[in-house]
């Protein structure tokens, strides 16, 4: 997977990623694939990005206000 994220200003973390997020990402690989899954309160994504790209899950729901 290969792109740019963007991301603005009112979004949460918007122009770094937070260390819980890191801490999550570092970690991620531990994790057992799911079929679907959902990243609540999402902001820009990054987690499940980094999930979908590990093939964590066949299908995400990004889900924000």
């Amino acid at each position: 997977m290969n792109g740019q994220l963007l991301s603005f200003p009112n979004v949460f973390s918007h122009d770094k990623i937070d260390i819980g997020s890191r801490f999550l990402i570092e970690h991620m690989k531990a994790l057992a694939p799911a079929g679907n899954a959902i990243d609540l309160a999402c902001g820009s994504g990054i987690l499940g990005l980094c999930a979908l790209k590990l093939e964590l899950a066949d299908q995400l729901l990004f889900c924000d206000e």
